[in-house]
């Protein structure tokens, strides 16, 4: 749809683009599995999920991957005409293949983002209640229940995995009210 001197020119543009971001992909996604570094979280948050560099390499990912697949088939009214007109006509089967790289590309988008999220909990540092069995985020100061606990030990994320431990009610609530007035205060301003 877009001309193909203008298709190979974006394609010939996303090998370089595909290089470096997979190098930076795969350090980053190796580092992740060994260590729990806010650094990392910071990294993985800027070039991973709904970012707009994620969502660069993943276009380019697809003008990369996508082949032109030929198919001749007889065409028969051309029978008529001069000897000179070609036999075969070529179909282009880039649409089918286009359309499964681009439901992989939103998926990679989709899985990406929730490893981000995962990965930054494991990295935060949480104020855990063990007595209570449950668990406070280390920056908000205000909660009421964790003011009337006497035993809070910080914990990061990764520590409290598969403990059984329920995030605290009062704090969730805040979480989710810090996060529609975040959400709305930067709609608004547009």
């Amino acid at each position: 749809m877009i001309g193909k001197d203008l298709y190979d020119e974006l394609k010939d543009y996303s090998k370089p683009i595909i290089l470096i971001g997979s190098g930076i992909l795969l350090v980053l996604f190796l580092l992740s599995f060994f260590v729990h570094w806010r650094f990392v979280s910071k990294l993985l948050s800027l070039v991973t999920g709904t970012s707009l560099l994620f969502l660069v390499y993943i276009a380019a990912l697809i003008l990369f991957l996508d082949k032109e697949v030929d198919v001749e088939e007889p065409i028969s009214y051309y029978r008529h005409v001069s000897e000179q007109m070609p036999k075969t006509r070529t179909f282009k089967l880039t649409i089918v293949w286009g359309v499964v790289l681009i439901l992989l590309g939103i998926s990679a988008i989709f899985f990406s983002n929730r490893y981000r999220k995962q990965y930054a909990f494991d990295c935060s540092t949480i104020l855990v209640d063990q007595s209570a069995g449950i668990y406070h985020l280390e920056w908000i100061d205000d909660c009421e229940v964790a003011a009337e606990s006497d035993c809070l030990e910080e914990m990061k994320g990764y520590e409290i995995k598969g403990k059984g431990y329920r995030f605290c009610d009062w704090c969730k609530e805040y979480a989710e009210y810090v996060e529609v007035a975040y959400y709305s205060d930067r709609f608004y301003r547009k």
